[in-house]
């Protein structure tokens, strides 16, 4: 996809050398020229943050990532978080069992949706060395493991200027070797690369039988409304023109739903929860157009549970659809909000 341009940021993590394009949070120790990370599942996570974009005015295009790492069990997840100007954008996760790419949803829009451009099975083992090289290329990204282990995909997320990178790692231990981060330059080989990839994706591992219980159901809700979208679905249209000017009434009266969740938005929302029973019926009618949209959906796919494991419709993505653990940094808005967007 990419050739290595300039060298932006490097860390090698030298005996006692102070970190100097990123910066840490969480249990992390330098030693012996490595990062030295150890974390709990659903605790705080050993991260690496860029410094250097904001320090330098640095918004990344093109580029390559590129860090090599080791755990022991029991590892849960790695991430690599990107923002751009609205926050959380691309967040690409890795673990034992599963790896995805998944684009946050939109935080400047009342709909709002998660999208996976794609997930695949995992051959990660604890005690193996692993150099992770993120490529992205306009709204096309790469992430390479190893031959098998790969994500493939674009999404218009991947495609805008990057305002920050981070670098996590929740559960279990291990060290970081090395990060780096270079200029990408494009490949003119890249369209016939990229036909071999695709070919390749057929001899990666299954991800259905190892990944997290909700995740099959979150992943063909999301494919289903990208594929209505894409394919102008009038009774889809119909479903989301409806909602999206419900919405829209909803902001009007109450200015907090869907905004920056500033302390005074939070405490306007508080209140107007456990005392406005206006504002609480409109969220009930909104959860009756959310199962509208789901029993669409089930016309389409009849195995399409009700609810899902957590008790939600599937349609719903409660709090952008994320735990507070899932990404650092959560920035996003509280509400019940669709998971869904005319983009």
């Amino acid at each position: 996809m990419l050739v290595k341009g300039k060298l932006l940021a490097e860390e090698t993590f030298g005996n006692g050398e102070q970190l100097k394009e990123w910066e840490a949070a969480g249990d992390v120790a330098i030693n012996n020229s490595q990062l030295k990370w150890a974390s709990k599942k659903g605790g705080p996570k050993a991260t690496l943050k860029s410094t250097f974009q904001k320090k330098d005015g640095v918004i990344l295009g093109n580029h390559i990532l590129e860090y090599s790492f080791r755990y022991s069990e029991p590892l849960y997840r790695n991430q690599v978080v990107y923002n751009d100007e609205h926050g959380h954008a691309i967040i690409i996760e890795m673990g034992p069992g599963l790896h995805f790419v998944r684009k946050w949803p939109d935080q400047e829009l009342l709909h709002r949706f998660e999208e996976f451009p794609d997930a695949a099975g995992s051959s990660l083992q604890p005690g193996e060395l692993y150099t992770i090289t993120v490529e992205m290329r306009d709204s096309e990204f790469l992430v390479r493991i190893n031959e098998n282990d790969f994500l493939l995909g674009k999404n218009y997320r991947a495609g805008r200027a990057k305002h920050r990178i981070a670098v996590s790692f929740e559960g279990g231990q291990g060290t970081l070797e090395s990060i780096r981060l270079w200029e990408g330059k494009p490949r003119s080989d890249w369209p016939q690369n990229r036909e071999n990839w695709i070919a390749k994706r057929q001899e990666r591992l299954s991800w259905k039988s190892k990944a997290p219980h909700d995740f099959e159901s979150r992943f063909r809700v999301a494919a289903l409304r990208r594929q209505l979208r894409d394919n102008s679905d009038p009774d889809y249209a119909a479903i989301v023109n409806e909602t999206s000017a419900y919405l829209q009434e909803i902001r009007s009266l109450y200015p907090f739903y869907g905004a920056k969740p500033t302390r005074q938005n939070l405490a306007a929302k508080k209140e107007a929860r456990l005392h406005d029973q206006r504002y609480r019926l409109m969220l009930k009618h909104l959860a009756l157009l959310e199962e509208r949209e789901l029993a669409y959906f089930q016309t389409l796919d009849s195995t399409l549970p009700d609810k899902n494991p957590k008790g939600n419709s599937v349609s719903v993505v409660r709090d952008d659809g994320t735990n507070v653990s899932d990404v650092d940094e959560i920035d996003c808005d509280r509400d019940r909000l669709p998971a869904f967007s005319k983009n």
